[in-house]
């Protein structure tokens, strides 16, 4: 087996890191994620752009656990 290098460790870090950012703050991922959304397009079906405690806030929190689980792996690698 080849041992972990450069890209193992950097996967370890972004993934744990991030995952952890989405975890915390997923109002601020969301808001980064619907920046580009024009002013004469409905960001939403309902017409408003996604808010507080919402389902999307939820679904960034689960692949934030996935970025946070995906990190944890590639940092296994190196015991």
């Amino acid at each position: 087996m080849v041992e972990p290098g450069l890209t193992e460790a950097l996967s370890a870090v972004l993934g744990v890191g991030f995952g952890a950012f989405m975890i915390a703050k997923p109002g601020i991922v969301l808001a980064v994620q619907t920046a580009g959304t024009r002013p004469d397009r409905q960001p939403g079906p309902s017409g408003d752009a996604p808010s507080e405690g919402s389902v999307w806030e939820t679904l960034i929190r689960v692949a934030g656990v996935g970025f946070v689980l995906a990190g944890l792996y590639f940092a296994s690698l190196f015991l």
